[in-house]
C-alpha cells in the first residue's frame, strides 16, 4: 500500500519538496478527493478533474503566492484550494460560512483574484504584471489559467489585445477542454 501523499500536502511548499516521480500518485489522489466531496456536495465536477494535473504542475514550478496564479473559471480551482492549505474544510465548499467555491481573496493568500466566471483571468494577470514591474519588481511571475469557453469573452481578447503591445512577465495558459 502506498502512503497517501495528499494528506502531507498542506501548501505548495511541501508540495515543492516532493520528487517528481510522486506527483502521479498524487494527481490520483487529489482527483479521487475532489469525486468524493462533490459526489456528496454540490460543486462543478469536470472541470477541476480537467485540470489536477495543470494545478500540481503550476504550483510545483512556480513560486506560489508570491508568484501569482489567476483562475478565469473559478470552479477550475478546487485543487488548487486544496493544495493550499483548505483540504481539511474543503467538505463545506458551496456552502453558508464553508469554503468558497470560486477564489477569494479573504480565504487565502494564495488566491490572487477573486473570480467566478467572465473572461477575466488575462486581464487581471496583465494589470498585476504591470503594476509589479512600475514598482520594480522583475521576478515575479504572473499566470493566467483561463478554460471553459472563457477564452471567447471579448475581455479576454481584450486582455490579449492589450498584452501583445505590452512588455510585461505573463504566462496565459488555455485550458482547451472542449467546453465551448
Amino acid at each position: 500500500m502506498q502512503n497517501n501523499i495528499l494528506n502531507t500536502i498542506h501548501s505548495p511548499k511541501e508540495l515543492r519538496l516532493l520528487s517528481q516521480k510522486d506527483l502521479p500518485q498524487l494527481a490520483q489522489e487529489l482527483r479521487e478527493f475532489i469525486i468524493n466531496i462533490v459526489a456528496t456536495k454540490e460543486g462543478h465536477l469536470g472541470a477541476s478533474l480537467g485540470v489536477v494535473e495543470l494545478t500540481i504542475a503550476l504550483h510545483y514550478v512556480f513560486n506560489t503566492p508570491e508568484d501569482m496564479l489567476i483562475w478565469d473559471v473559478g470552479h477550475q480551482a478546487y485543487g488548487h484550494k486544496i493544495l493550499t492549505g483548505r483540504k481539511d474544510n474543503f467538505h463545506t465548499n458551496r456552502q453558508i460560512n464553508g469554503v468558497s467555491g470560486f477564489p477569494k481573496w479573504s480565504e487565502s493568500e494564495y488566491d490572487a483574484f477573486g473570480v467566478g466566471h467572465a473572461s477575466t483571468s488575462i486581464s487581471a494577470a496583465l494589470g498585476m504584471a504591470i503594476a509589479t514591474k512600475l514598482q520594480g519588481d522583475l521576478e515575479k511571475q504572473h499566470i493566467a489559467v483561463i478554460g471553459d469557453a472563457s477564452i471567447a469573452g471579448g475581455m479576454a481578447f481584450e486582455g490579449l489585445n492589450h498584452a501583445g503591445v505590452t512588455d510585461a512577465n505573463l504566462l496565459v495558459i488555455l485550458n482547451d477542454n472542449a467546453i465551448g
